[in-house]
């Protein structure tokens, strides 16, 4: 190994870690994440996002209501993690019919 190597960190499995992500990202179309290749690069994004908070300064994190109770024992405790603080709120936008007054 030379000196110009890199390490990366590893935190355990992955498939836990994505199981166990209480947040999400919105985005326009959904059609783009169907193939598994493109599936996988977006999951290493988020990823990516997990481990460098430079990374996530300017991304809006929304927390997922479905996994905010899911089990995190099995995860390396020393794995990265997006806090609760940094999350937010969904936020829903309804078209409401205005009526004449």
């Amino acid at each position: 190994m030379s000196r110009y190597d890199l390490v990366k960190k590893h935190y355990g499995e992955k498939a836990a870690r994505r199981r166990a992500r209480a947040w999400r990202l919105k985005h326009m179309a959904d059609d783009l994440y169907d193939g598994s290749s493109a599936n996988e690069d977006y999951n290493d994004f988020l990823d990516d996002l997990e481990e460098d908070p430079d990374l996530r300064q300017n991304i809006n994190i929304y927390k997922d209501a479905n996994k905010l109770a899911v089990d995190t024992d099995e995860l390396d405790p020393a794995a990265p993690r997006i806090t609760l603080a940094e999350m937010l709120d969904d936020l829903n936008i309804e078209d409401v019919e205005m009526s004449e007054v």
